[in-house]
């Protein structure tokens, strides 16, 4: 169990418990919530809707509404933020009511941005399904859509009630999804914990890839360090901004080849890599760890990106506040650093530099 106390004196736990376990149960009968309304992602409630529904039978609770999210980054758009915000007061919702999300982080960010803006603010449960939304995207109260200029360009701060991460729903994450999470994991690695590289390592070369029980000592580390970096910054005026590693690159990717094209951590990999290599470029010893995981996803990479296309969509990235780029780049691995660079030819031999270990040309 995790309690991330922000900056405003807002306080929650993030629990790896299951939602039959007493824990939940008792947690949230002390929230007293009057009634709830349920957003939920298509393929959850596909797999797990009637584990959800006896739960939330088991904990009495009234369901006044229920949104289901289509699954993919097209979700995240201001026509649907439009449209789950038309259910949640079509429904009535009450600022006393609760909105519980259930997803990855296409229906947490959305979900939780549609909570923020009801009512100027409804009480938010989270409960991630994927390992990207239980080590990040769940974490830390960043909720928003995205928008044609660039990924999550609108957006809130909102801090939920607790993080709910029952590993259950797990059991049918796809292949893809436990790679996008490990993708996050990786950036974990790079800008904290370099011990979780061979962790990582030895449980995929062990072949125990989707074994939820093996994974769940790292999952826990990996929420750890995003709790107490979003502790210590809570809207993101200094060390939150190291959780960007790599993003710079990785919001590029996904803008030049289309949102949902490549998952999110997929693109954070490809990121971090060029970002290790950005930091090796302007003097810093980087180690090589990262690049034993190129294996896993060389085979994944199916494009032929533009280098002078990402640049492009660099410079358009939200954190930049004029010509030159802001950087999280690394010391070396386990500690990082914000720079601004101007420097076209540095970031465009980063890139060559990961797109060539694709397999893919430049």
């Amino acid at each position: 169990m995790i309690t991330l106390t922000t900056q405003s004196t807002h306080s929650y736990p993030i629990s790896t418990q299951a939602l039959e376990s007493e824990w939940v149960s008792t947690f949230l009968k002390e929230k007293s919530y009057k009634r709830v309304f349920l957003i939920i992602d298509e393929n959850v409630k596909q797999f797990h809707g009637d584990y959800i529904q006896n739960a939330i039978s088991a904990w009495g609770l009234n369901l006044i509404g229920l949104y289901v999210v289509a699954s993919g980054e097209a979700s995240k758009s201001v026509t649907e933020w439009t449209k789950i915000t038309d259910a949640l007061l079509e429904a009535d919702v009450k600022r006393n009511d609760a909105v519980f999300v259930f997803g990855g982080g296409v229906t947490g960010d959305l979900g939780g941005f549609a909570t923020s803006t009801a009512l100027r603010g409804v009480a938010l449960v989270q409960f991630p399904t994927t390992i990207l939304a239980m080590v990040d995207s769940a974490i830390g109260g960043k909720t928003g859509i995205n928008h044609p200029t660039g990924k999550n360009r609108i957006g809130a701060f909102y801090q939920p009630d607790a993080v709910i991460c029952d590993a259950h729903f797990l059991s049918t994450l796809p292949e893809d999804e436990w790679y996008c999470g490990i993708g996050e994991m990786l950036k974990y690695a790079c800008i904290s914990t370099p011990e979780l590289f061979q962790k990582i390592q030895q449980l995929l070369a062990a072949n125990s890839k989707w074994e939820a029980q093996k994974w769940e000592p790292i999952i826990q580390k990996s929420a750890e360090i995003k709790a107490q970096i979003v502790a210590e910054d809570e809207k993101e005026t200094g060390i939150r901004a190291f959780l960007n590693f790599g993003h710079t690159f990785a919001h590029a990717l996904e803008h030049e080849l289309g949102y949902g094209k490549i998952s999110h951590g997929d693109a954070v990999f490809w990121g971090c890599l060029a970002a290790s290599e950005l930091s090796r470029l302007v003097g810093s010893p980087i180690g090589t760890e990262l690049e034993a995981f190129i294996p896993f996803y060389a085979p994944r990479f199916t494009f032929n990106p533009n280098t002078e296309h990402l640049i492009a969509a660099m410079k358009t990235d939200k954190k930049n506040t004029s010509d030159a780029i802001t950087f999280v780049l690394l010391k070396t691995y386990g500690e990082a650093y914000l720079r601004k660079l101007s420097d076209k030819i540095l970031v465009e031999k980063a890139w060559n530099y990961a797109l060539s270990k694709t397999g893919k040309t430049a």
